[in-house]
């Protein structure tokens, strides 16, 4: 039995739909939900990326090697993420 992501389950649409209204979606499996998009972003340096889901909100945290990598995780996050905030909080080594 393989697992499939949420964002393998979910068309496009219908993955923006359950972010949004949180449509039978933990807070969890939003912050898993999205990783997910960060990891096959085909950016290699998301990958290691860890996002919360609080309130409305969007939070990413850990270590990014430079202000680009940083802006970049965030502008990923941004299509997905209507209606929610996004708080950056991840730290340049």
């Amino acid at each position: 039995m393989s697992t499939a992501s949420i964002s393998e389950i979910f068309d496009a649409k219908q993955f923006q739909a359950a972010i949004r209204t949180s449509a039978g979606i933990t807070r969890n499996e939003k912050a898993i939900a999205f990783e997910d998009h960060l990891k096959t972003s085909g950016y290699r340096e998301l990958t290691h990326v860890h996002v919360l889901v609080e309130d409305g909100t969007v939070v990413l945290r850990g270590n990014v090697a430079t202000y680009y990598i940083k802006q970049l995780a965030q502008e990923t996050i941004r299509p997905i993420a209507i209606g929610m905030k996004i708080k950056n909080e991840l730290t340049v080594n």
